[in-house]
């Protein structure tokens, strides 16, 4: 059958044996043979959209059937030919329309108000991108079964959707954004993939010399003295947040390619630069180091222009809008805000703005002065963002909080303002699938050996860990002890370079291993402990799911990692708590979780002896380094690791509860329905 052919080409496409591109043409190849469309086929061919179009409506009960390609692991993919591809004479992947029942009668529940239609905004996570972020809008997107999703996904280039992630189900639209991968940075064979070509001519016949001198130009040199403002005060706030709308309208109605490159915008995007940098450079503003040349202004410019892409797309009047951070791509809500008087919630896991900074300061090629407009960028974003915003949701209720408050108006000297932000806060903690995690004994390495869930990225700033495991092997002497690090490699790449240059360095090579991408419900049972080493979080799942392994945690003290393993009330942390970028605390750390010393044995029986691991570490003997082995492997402290586990497991399942966290989302989404 059609169905069966499709299903086995799909699953030959997911596991790397054959080429998007020919898998799509195939594809189509496959449907050209299915009797109920060749009627279809015929219009199609000869260009009779319309008559094309009714084929389809009226066959809508078989291709219901004969289109479904199953949303699981094995098939999925956004290349497959849906209906919605059909029906604007497209290609597999053309449409945006995803829902698998495009021509089926409206639900019910619409008639009455019971279903809700949510624009969501990702970048760089959900549905290609993996990773924490990603898991939790997974979760929504899963299992709020009376929301309905449409979706502007920003992504790098030419990704693919995750296997985890199905983007059918709850799901009306997905318009992927791709910043880097666009034909000449034009956004035509992407986001206006589904335009009429007449369309697109007619917006650049429209963007005449005139146009761009009169409209454009001062809405250029506005957004250029707003990104170097430092001192975005509130009244600042209308004039920029008109500069954004007024971008957003132009380029729906002018061509986004002849406006950049047009020799006007390209004399005011310099004379408008060197104007504002001379003045700020004579006022002692700026270093002489932080004024461009002409060509990091062309590097700015570049950059700016990818960023600034998310503009192109046409923003669906919905009644909610729900951004998944407050960086460049949370300006939709904005401009949404006021165009149509959306609800506007920013659900911020970490802080973009301080992970921006940290991303940065590891940049050394980037000039000064491009970092500079990449931030000042940032920076105005998160501010119109956090004024408009009707919710924020961080997934944490401590140290995010304080930031959301310093970036909402503390920044900008207005107490005022941040009081006003702090009254839009709402924390709902992230919530932990139990059914998905089990403890698996039988899976527990014989020696010991730390788990870590974390792509390789400096955010997550791997190099500490490694360095980490150099003092426990190398000055401590646990010479058997063992790192799994499972993340991605090619996050960034230059960065999962250094690593294994600095695992070679540090003669590590038996000891840690970047395993790249793993299932945590089975990786985690082969660990002893669990290790995070991250500079930013926001309140990171990893945590949570090492604790229902079983695994005691081990993690620096940044975003919500605190609210996580350690109980408030009481005062108990099951685990460790270290600085971060403290390589030899966080050494320190894992052999106290490992050693149950420092009263975590205690945790377990108030009566219980204690020691100290400075105790342990004190090379008082010359056996020391074999002593702290022998303590950590002997078959009482495992058991009482594993104890610890235990109870570490039960705090995850009462206090993150996955339906407590559905439900609180819920609740805020409908919330600005009313």
């Amino acid at each position: 059958s059609t169905a069966r052919c499709r299903q086995e080409l799909w699953t030959y496409w997911r596991n790397g044996k054959l080429a998007g591109c020919f898998a799509r043409d195939f594809d189509e190849a496959i449907l050209r043979l299915e009797p109920s469309l060749q009627k279809y086929w015929t219009y199609r061919d000869i260009g009779d959209l319309k008559s094309a179009q009714r084929e389809l409506t009226d066959n809508k009960v078989t291709l219901d059937v004969v289109m479904i390609v199953a949303d699981r692991p094995t098939t999925r993919s956004h290349l497959h030919i849906r209906v919605s591809d059909l029906y604007s004479l497209g290609c597999g992947g053309d449409a945006n329309e995803v829902s698998s029942q495009m021509f089926s009668h409206l639900d019910k529940r619409a008639e009455v108000n019971e279903l809700l239609h949510v624009l969501n905004l990702d970048s760089g996570t959900w549905p290609t991108g993996g990773g924490g972020v990603g898991s939790c809008r997974r979760d929504l997107i899963d299992h709020l079964q009376n929301v309905r999703w449409t979706a502007i996904a920003e992504i790098g280039g030419s990704e693919l959707v995750q296997k985890d992630y199905q983007i059918e189900r709850n799901v009306d639209s997905i318009i992927y954004v791709p910043l880097w991968d666009v034909d000449f940075g034009s956004p035509s064979e992407n986001v206006y993939k589904t335009e009429p070509y007449m369309h697109l001519h007619m917006k650049v016949i429209k963007t005449s010399k005139r146009v761009i001198s009169l409209k454009f130009s001062k809405i250029l040199v506005d957004l250029i003295k707003g990104i170097l403002c430092t001192n975005l005060n509130h009244d600042s706030i209308a004039q920029y947040t008109n500069t954004f709308v007024s971008l957003y309208l132009y380029f729906q109605e002018y061509d986004w390619v002849r406006t950049w490159n047009h020799p006007i915008t390209h004399e005011t995007w310099m004379k408008t630069w060197l104007h504002e940098i001379n003045i700020q450079y004579k006022n002692e503003q700026l270093l002489g180091i932080e004024t461009p040349t002409l060509q990091e202004l062309d590097m700015l410019y570049s950059l700016l222009t990818r960023l600034l892409l998310i503009l192109t797309i046409k923003v669906p009047d919905m009644c909610v809008i729900h951004s998944s951070h407050h960086g460049v791509q949370a300006i939709l809500g904005v401009i949404a805000k006021n165009l149509f008087n959306s609800n506007f919630t920013i659900w911020d896991h970490g802080i973009l703005w301080r992970e921006r900074l940290f991303g940065l300061s590891e940049q050394d090629g980037m000039p000064r002065f491009v970092q500079l407009g990449f931030v000042g960028l940032t920076r105005l974003v998160s501010r119109l963002a956090y004024a408009w915003a009707d919710n924020i949701t961080p997934c944490t209720s401590i140290q995010n909080m304080a930031w959301e408050r310093w970036l909402g108006g503390e920044k900008y000297m207005s107490s005022y303002e941040g009081i006003l932000v702090e009254r839009k806060i709402s924390p709902v903690l992230n919530g932990m699938d139990v059914s998905k995690f089990s403890i698996k004994p039988e899976l527990e390495a014989k020696e010991p050996c730390a788990i870590m869930l974390s792509h390789i990225s400096p955010v997550k700033d791997v190099a500490n860990a490694i360095k980490a495991a150099h003092y426990i092997v190398n000055v401590f002497g646990v010479t058997k002890y063992q790192l799994h690090i499972y993340g991605s490699l090619e996050k960034d790449a230059a960065y999962t370079n250094e690593c294994i240059n600095l695992i070679a360095a540090l003669n590590l090579t038996e000891h840690v291993f970047l395993k790249g991408l793993g299932n945590p419900a089975n990786v985690l049972g082969t660990g002893w402990i669990f290790v995070n080493s991250s500079i930013t979080e926001g309140l990171p799942l990893a945590l949570g799911e090492a604790g229902l392994c079983g695994l005691p945690v081990v993690c620096t003290d940044v975003g919500g990692s605190r609210e996580v393993i350690s109980d408030f009330k009481s005062g108990l942390c099951y685990g460790a708590i270290v600085p971060p970028q403290k390589p030899r605390q966080l050494a320190i750390g894992q052999l106290k979780v490992l050693s149950m010393a420092d009263g975590l044995e205690k945790i377990l029986d108030p009566d219980a002896s204690d020691v100290s691991i400075e105790t342990l570490l004190s090379p008082s003997s010359p056996e020391y380094n074999q002593r702290i082995y022998e303590w950590i492997t002997s078959d009482r402290v495992k058991e009482c690791r594993r104890r610890l586990g235990l109870k570490f497991r039960e705090r995850i399942i009462n206090i993150f509860s996955i339906r407590r966290y559905w439900r609180e989302h819920e609740q805020i989404l409908w919330s600005g329905k009313a």
